[in-house]
């Protein structure tokens, strides 16, 4: 999904630059999951009406229900990921080389996985690591985001 300031701001803030892009990518809690899986409010979605007093920008989401940081890294490549609420999104590499590009990456991702790597924190810091490092390879900064309050 793509949240624009366009669905929110008042015209006359518009300004004729280039888009400030963002992209929030990771696991149910960047989906916004709620009420199992029958609805969604992405934080992305309130992040882009923030913006719009001050700036004329794109949030793109792609929140993938259920997966661990693990498997978002072993399926980077593919067109379409399906989640455990059905729903479909890109792999983080793929969808970097397909979308014009990110001014920055925020990337909430892990909690899926302490299900069951437990035993092996080190692992998950990793996966995380490599997804971090898909976006720095395109000299996209990126931001760790972690639980929500």
């Amino acid at each position: 999904q793509c949240f624009t300031t366009d669905g929110f701001a008042d015209n006359r803030i518009k300004v004729k630059r280039r888009a400030i892009r963002l992209l929030a990518y990771g696991d149910s809690l960047t989906a916004g999951y709620y009420c199992r899986g029958r609805r969604f409010a992405p934080y992305a979605k309130s992040l882009a009406r923030q913006l719009t007093s001050h700036y004329n920008a794109e949030v793109w989401m792609c929140g993938l229900s259920g997966l661990t940081a693990e498997e978002l890294v072993e399926k980077q490549d593919r067109k379409a990921i399906s989640d455990a609420s059905r729903r479909r999104g890109p792999g983080l590499r793929y969808l970097l080389e397909k979308a014009p590009a990110f001014d920055l990456a925020l990337i909430m991702i892990g909690t899926n996985d302490f299900a069951s790597r437990l035993d092996d924190p080190q692992s998950i810091v990793e996966d995380v690591k490599k997804l971090h490092e898909i976006c720095h390879d395109r000299n996209i900064p990126t931001v760790v985001l972690s639980i929500p309050d």
